[in-house]
């Protein structure tokens, strides 16, 4: 299991402008590139983790979604 340290921003939102902070960008990235070494994963419902699994190169290969309290293999 891996965890990069670091609060987490949505990129879309206007006040990673106004603040002129990137540290919390780069963890976006970072996450997104990482993540696309994983041999298996399990993501959540938004379209994030999904995202960045599909540049695997197979995309949906051990990749399972957790909701309702369950793991769904996708």
């Amino acid at each position: 299991m891996l965890s990069i340290d670091g609060d987490y921003i949505h990129l879309d939102r206007s006040y990673i402008n106004n603040k002129k902070d990137c540290s919390r960008a780069n963890k976006v990235y970072l996450d997104f590139h990482v993540m696309q070494y994983c041999d298996m994963a399990v993501i959540g419902s938004g379209g994030f983790g999904y995202t960045a699994m599909l540049n695997r190169p197979e995309p949906l290969k051990n990749l399972y979604r957790f909701s309702n309290k369950k793991f769904i293999k996708l």
